[in-house]
Formats: structure tokens, C-alpha cells, sequence
């Protein structure tokens, strides 16, 4: 036995030993707070405030904001189950390893500009935890933070390239164009907006974003984790059951009675559509997405709440079609929700009808159609029911998943080849400058104003295969629709177009000007 003065080492080190065991299990852990620090709204924007963690015995919570109690919408103080949402996990043998505790205030949100203080405690049986967040009221009617007051604008068009970089832009317009004595030969219609800038958009929980979250934080305003749309992370027993934020087209749309369109070259399931209007920590739960845009789609007209969708183009018919007697359907329950939480409902002014059902069977083309969507699988059925006066709200589908690229596309027109597009089953697609120019159409019907958001998604996924000639088409063929947006915001007037990427894919780059032997011989 060491001795030290009289004072064995035991005695010295035990007392300390078994304090630090005692505190590091006399808490709660994983203990989390959302909206996360440093997160922006607009006045008025909902959102959904969560408190969770684990740890043993029963649970309890408490949150302030700015000091003030808020009361839980959901969440039974001094028990294991909390709000019945909340996630357990298990072991490979099925036994019990963490049972999570939530408590949630959904539907939340603040009326005045300023910075709000969120403080919160996470309570078990054997201590307690404290958080807390800053989170931001933006005003809306100062401009650019300069104290000035914006342009008003009544509609809004984004027109995003999915993986789209730089390079892209300049190999799209040197092979669209041309280039003589080093300059490009023409200029491509985003080249001609009024200014450029760039903007970041990591994740919660990554530098890099993937398409969900980073077309969420344009859409929200707030950051998300990679995989996850129109949510914060928690521990649910359901990834559709998540807190939410709200979509500036469900904000609009409650506020000011707009509507939504969304075009895609890609599976309308597929993340970056899917994170204009829907809700969910799992961008693959195709099922459950798709439902989410018919069901929180305001088709009632209440004007309350929902996206106010209007159009939807692009692929996937196989999340629309039921999955009994369907070959191609992908329809099923480990992609779908049950019923969503009470006080989800409620805090969101969802109708019952938004509740969500375990139905891989439903027929959801026929339930857009009985909602008063005219329905288009074809680019022939595109044209035909836009001629004249066309519809009020408009679905096409123009392939089982994704639709092909824009240059298979051509070259089935052209007679070069329809093999591509015939073994999609899908021989007679729009291009989606043509989808962009219907969406226009059906949602400039609205005076109250719209939102669109149309994708070119191959850029993304063609850079990922290395396919420079494809993910160039690509970019060309966004180029397109940037024109047709420009045209129809000139002819609407009171209408911004703004040009946007997600992210860059595959650091796509340019070699210059030198032919193969001078490269070969560079060092």
C-alpha cells in the first residue's frame, strides 16, 4: 500500500474513483434539444421543439423559451413510454438496450423578429440534464439585412441543378455554343441573371449534404441531417413522425393562399422533390413520401394548411400504382406510415385525412384524379391536355422511375435510337423545359401567386457515373427550362427566378485546351 504522509493511496484515490462513476450515471443521457442552435425563421413559421434522451426509470421534461414555460403537446411526465412515439432499440437477440423519452411541442412557432433563448431539462431516476439553444425570429420585410425593404415578389421559381458545379456550367456552354480565341461562342440563359453568389449548404451531421437535406435548407431555412427532409433528428419509432419545420410553400400557402408545383427529371419520390413538401427522416420511405403529397396537399382548399399542391411531373410511376397486380409497383408498408401523432395533427391543422394509413395497395393516381388532378403518363398526353385553357392542377408520370436522360430522349425522337427508353418502358417523355413551360401554365392560374421548383436530377446522378457526355446534356437541358422560367417570369411580372445547386458531384472539371499528346507530356 502506497502511503503518502500518513494517507494511503486508496483513500486518497477511491472517494474520487467513485465519484466519477456516480456522475457519469447519475444523468440522463443522449439528451437533445431541436430546433438545434444557431437555426432562422421567418415570423410566423412553424416548427416542432423536441426534448428527448434515455436512460433509467421514468421521464420527464420541462422547456422555456426566453424564460417563459412552454407546455408539451405530447409527452406523459414520470413514465418509461413519454409521448408512445419514442424509439427502442434492441440487441441482435431482441433484448431491450435503450428506451428513448420525447417530449414535443409541435406547431410552434413566434411572432416578433429577435433572437429567442430555448432552455430545456431531461429528467430520469437518476439525475437530471439541462440544454438549451439560441434560435433566430428573421424579419421579413427587411431586405438583404441592410434595414431596407425587399422587392415583393408573388411568385417564386427555383430551378436547381442536382449536383451541379461550375465546371458543369462552362463545359454545358462551350459544347452548346462553342468557343473561338478562348471565348465561348454564346452564353447560357443562367449566365444572364443579375448577380451570382454562393451559399453553404452542409448538413447537421456532415460537411458534404446529400439532395435531401440540401434542398430542404433552401426550402425551410434550416439545416437537417443527410437523409432526412423537412425535419430535425430525433429517436421515433417512425421516420414520418419526426419534428418537423415548415416548407416556405406551406408557409406561403397558409399565409398568402399560394400554390405548389414541382417538376423533376428524376422518381418524383426521389429527395430533392420530395424536400419541397414533404416531412420525413428517411428520403428512401417512397410510399409514405408520395402519399404525403396528396394527403397534405390541401386538396380540401381550406387554405389552413398543406403545400397548396398544384403540379407534380416527373417519374415514378411505381410509388403510385398498387402493389397487388402491379408488376413494377414498389408500393409497400416498410415505406409507409400509420396513423400520424394526435397532437401532430393538431399541431399542424391536419385534416383526418392527412393521417396517413399502412395501404400499399391504394391506387394513387385514382385518389389525384378523384382530388381534381388531370393525370398525364406520356409526352403526347402533356400536350394534348395543355392545349387550350388546361387544367387546374396537373400529375404526370412519365416512367416506372426515373426518366431517362435528355439525350436518350432526343435520340428517340430523332429517330437515332429508342432502345434506352423502350427498355424503361417509357418511349414518349417530355423534355423538361416542356414540363417546366405546363407547370407554368397551370400554376400562373393562381393570383395569389405559386411556388415552383423544377430539377434537372441527372446532372447528379450522371456525374456519379462519370458519363461526361449525359451529365453535360443534362446541364444543357436545365439551361432550358432556366429560359422558359425567365420567359414566363417576364410575361408575369412580380416573379424571381432563382438559379441553384445542392451540391457538386464527382469534382467534374475541365482540362483546358490542349490536346491529348501536349497533356500526356505535361509533369
Amino acid at each position: 500500500m502506497i502511503r503518502m504522509n500518513g494517507v494511503t493511496w486508496r483513500a486518497l484515490v477511491a472517494p474520487l474513483l467513485a465519484t466519477a462513476a456516480t456522475s457519469a450515471f447519475a444523468a440522463p443521457q443522449g439528451v437533445a434539444l431541436v430546433p438545434p442552435n444557431g437555426a432562422r425563421f421567418l415570423e410566423h413559421q412553424r416548427f416542432d421543439v423536441r426534448v428527448e434522451g434515455y436512460g433509467q426509470g421514468a421521464y420527464s421534461a420541462t422547456l422555456k423559451v426566453n424564460g417563459q414555460d412552454v407546455k408539451f403537446t405530447s409527452g406523459e411526465q414520470g413514465t418509461t413510454t413519454t409521448d408512445g412515439v419514442s424509439a427502442v432499440e434492441k440487441d441482435a437477440a431482441g433484448a431491450v438496450t435503450r428506451t428513448w423519452g420525447g417530449f414535443n411541442a409541435r406547431g410552434f412557432s413566434l411572432s416578433r423578429p429577435g433572437k429567442y433563448k430555448l432552455e430545456a431539462t431531461f429528467k430520469d431516476a437518476t439525475g437530471e440534464t439541462a440544454t438549451a439553444s439560441t434560435i433566430e425570429i428573421v424579419d421579413v420585410d427587411r431586405g438583404a439585412g441592410r434595414g431596407q425593404k425587399g422587392t415583393l415578389a408573388k411568385n417564386v421559381v427555383i430551378v436547381l441543378g442536382d449536383g451541379m458545379g461550375v465546371a458543369h456550367r462552362t463545359a454545358a456552354r462551350l459544347v452548346r455554343f462553342g468557343v473561338t480565341g478562348g471565348d465561348p461562342d454564346g452564353y447560357l440563359a443562367m449566365d444572364g441573371f443579375p448577380g451570382t453568389g454562393l451559399v453553404t449548404t452542409h448538413s447537421l451531421n456532415s460537411i458534404v449534404t446529400d439532395s435531401a437535406p440540401g434542398m430542404a435548407c433552401y426550402a425551410t431555412g434550416s439545416h437537417a441531417n443527410n437523409g432526412q427532409e423537412g425535419v430535425y433528428p430525433a429517436h421515433m419509432t417512425n421516420a414520418f413522425y419526426y419534428p418537423r419545420v415548415e416548407y416556405m410553400a406551406e408557409y406561403l400557402h397558409r399565409v398568402k393562399g399560394t400554390s405548389l408545383g414541382i417538376v423533376t427529371s428524376s422518381d418524383v419520390e426521389d429527395a430533392t422533390p420530395a424536400a419541397n413538401a414533404v416531412h420525413t427522416g428517411n428520403r428512401n420511405n417512397g410510399t409514405g413520401i408520395c402519399d404525403q403529397y396528396l394527403d397534405e396537399s390541401d386538396w380540401q382548399a381550406t387554405g389552413r394548411t398543406g403545400t397548396g399542391l398544384a403540379v407534380l411531373l416527373g417519374g415514378g410511376r411505381n410509388w403510385f400504382k398498387a402493389a397487388t397486380g402491379e408488376q413494377y409497383s414498389r408500393r409497400a408498408t416498410s415505406t409507409d406510415y400509420a396513423a400520424l401523432p394526435a397532437d401532430l395533427l393538431a399541431g399542424w391543422d391536419l385534416p383526418a385525412s392527412a393521417a396517413g394509413a399502412l395501404d400499399a395497395d391504394r391506387d394513387l393516381v385514382g385518389d389525384f384524379q378523384k382530388a381534381g388532378f388531370a393525370y398525364v403518363d406520356s409526352s403526347h398526353d402533356l400536350q394534348n391536355t395543355m392545349a387550350g385553357h388546361g387544367p387546374e392542377k396537373l400529375l404526370g408520370l412519365f416512367g416506372w422511375g426515373n426518366m431517362n436522360v435528355a439525350l436518350d430522349k432526343i435520340s428517340a425522337r430523332r429517330g437515332l435510337g429508342a432502345d434506352v427508353v423502350n427498355a424503361y418502358h417509357a418511349p414518349d417523355q417530355p423534355m423538361l423545359d416542356e414540363m417546366a413551360d405546363a407547370a407554368l401554365k397551370v400554376l400562373s392560374k393562381n393570383e395569389k401567386g405559386f411556388v415552383l421548383m423544377i430539377e434537372g436530377a441527372h446532372i447528379d446522378k450522371q456525374s456519379h457515373l462519370m458519363d461526361v457526355d449525359r451529365a453535360i446534356g443534362e446541364t444543357i437541358e436545365l439551361d432550358r427550362a432556366v429560359a422558359v422560367a425567365k420567359k414566363w417570369a417576364d410575361k408575369l411580372g412580380d416573379t424571381v427566378v432563382v438559379v441553384l445547386a445542392d451540391h457538386e458531384c464527382s469534382g467534374f472539371s475541365l482540362m483546358g485546351a490542349l490536346a491529348n499528346k501536349q497533356s500526356s507530356s505535361n509533369p
